[in-house]
């Protein structure tokens, strides 16, 4: 190779490592940005947050924010109430792990026991006898036994906050777990001298009970609906099957049961005599109320009124509901009175000019005196021909106008001196009168007359 083409070697080679270390440096110096931007003095060791303004405490650095894979996550804690515990025994006869005899034991060696507020449970030996002995249920398993050297009995009892089996992952709420005891007892045993606690028989198993807890819910308020008293929660829409817990505890459809309320009318007779029972009501269904049997001398029943001094509000036998929506109340209906009263008609030449009603034994007020030309109107008077003077108003009756005509007196003068006199109705013929009373032969009749009065 020349030495030109040395140099070109040379001079590829440098702009490769020249191009190299470019990039490196513009590398290192975005990590010296990154690093510097946040470094603080004060806070060497990384900032320390305030959890509500997100500002160091110590420099006053903004937190930066966290990307999604950063948040922290939220745990969510579901907290049961402990609701029930059954606890039935199973069985008396223990399942024995060998066919070995054992020394013969109680029904259920350990008792499992709550406290007032079932916060608590308590395992306890009941012999005071146990070598060994272990408790097992869900998740959970405790022992005590034997260990070398002992000279009394293993610890007798232990108790478990029942909230921490849950929390602890023991059990699962709403789930019924058995309780498994394995049992061996014990006794003492004189070896070379000492008292030893020492195995008196075979391990044997029971099943001391059941451990539940379940979920607890407040029953809702009783709802209320018009007219109708709340019963209770039932399991069915029919309301057959009636809820008796106080408690709701796991999933559960219950329904509400109403009554219709039931109320009693009352029939007052206000003033009336007579009696009449009592009616009873129920809610959103109609009846008719009971007929009246009240009565009251020279009064006619109207209706009923809810006061005593009211207007008819209901008739006679009307058909009524929901008068009220208080369960066993009282509807006072009271009677309503109008006294009688009968219909008087006035005629007046063959007809009748007016109508009135007039109450039971009042008397009737008299219209204004009819007119007759040429008559003189005489007064009122019955079909029977008496005459009506404010007699009391015992019937529907009519009362006539009777009338008489007027006399009229004529006086004949002849020769300036009284001829006759005659006496005739209203409306007589004059020249009739005049021919039937001067002597034609004697005296002649001259002038104008009028024919009539």
């Amino acid at each position: 190779m020349n030495f030109r083409q040395h140099v070109q070697s040379d001079r590829a080679k440098w702009a490769v490592v020249t191009v190299a270390i470019l990039a490196l440096a513009v590398l290192i110096t975005g990590l010296m940005t990154s690093w510097f931007k946040d470094f603080n003095p004060y806070c060497w060791f990384g900032h320390t947050y305030d959890e509500e303004t997100h500002v160091c405490t110590k420099c006053g650095a903004e937190e930066p924010e966290k990307t999604e894979d950063e948040t922290e996550s939220v745990e969510s804690v579901i907290v049961y109430d402990f609701a029930a515990v059954k606890t039935n025994t199973l069985g008396d006869t223990p399942s024995v792990s060998t066919m070995m005899a054992v020394q013969p034991l109680a029904a259920n060696p350990v008792s499992m026991t709550f406290d007032e507020d079932k916060t608590t449970v308590t395992f306890s030996v009941v012999q005071s006898n146990a070598f060994n002995w272990k408790v097992s249920f869900g998740n959970f398993s405790r022992s005590y036994g034997f260990e070398s050297g002992m000279t009394e009995p293993c610890q007798q009892s232990f108790s478990v906050d029942v909230q921490s089996l849950i929390d602890d992952g023991y059990v699962t709420g709403g789930v019924s777990y058995p309780v498994t005891v394995e049992f061996v007892p014990g006794e003492y045993r004189n070896i070379m001298g000492q008292n030893v606690w020492m195995s008196a028989g075979q391990l044997a198993t029971y099943n001391i009970g059941n451990f539940l807890i379940e979920t607890v819910s407040e029953l809702p308020d009783p709802p209320t609906k018009t007219g109708y008293t709340f019963t209770g929660w039932y399991t069915d829409p029919e309301c057959n099957n009636k809820y008796t817990e106080d408690k709701v505890i796991g999933n559960i459809t219950l329904y509400a049961g109403f009554r219709a309320n039931t109320y009693t009318i009352v029939f007052n007779a206000n003033t009336g005599s007579g009696t009449m029972s009592n009616q009873s009501m129920t809610y959103d269904t109609a009846a008719n109320l009971t007929a009246n049997t009240f009565t009251k001398d020279k009064h006619t029943f109207k209706g009923w009124a809810t006061t005593a001094g009211g207007a008819v509000e209901y008739t006679d036998g009307q058909s009524v509901k929901n008068l009220t929506a208080t369960d066993g109340a009282t509807i006072n209906l009271y009677a309503v009175w109008e006294l009688n009263s009968y219909t008087v008609s006035f005629v007046v030449d063959g007809e009748t000019t007016s109508t009135i009603n007039v109450n039971i034994d009042a008397s009737a007020t008299l219209p204004e005196e009819p007119s007759k030309e040429g008559y003189n109107f005489v007064g009122w008077f019955y079909e029977d021909g008496t005459q009506y003077t404010n007699q009391a108003i015992t019937a529907d009756t009519v009362l006539t106008a009777k009338f008489e005509i007027i006399k009229c007196t004529v006086t004949f003068i002849v020769d300036g001196e009284v001829y006759t006199r005659y006496e005739c109705d209203w409306g007589t013929n004059l020249s009739e009168l005049l021919g039937q009373n001067v002597n034609s032969m004697l005296y002649s009749v001259e002038g104008e007359y009028s024919p009539n009065f």
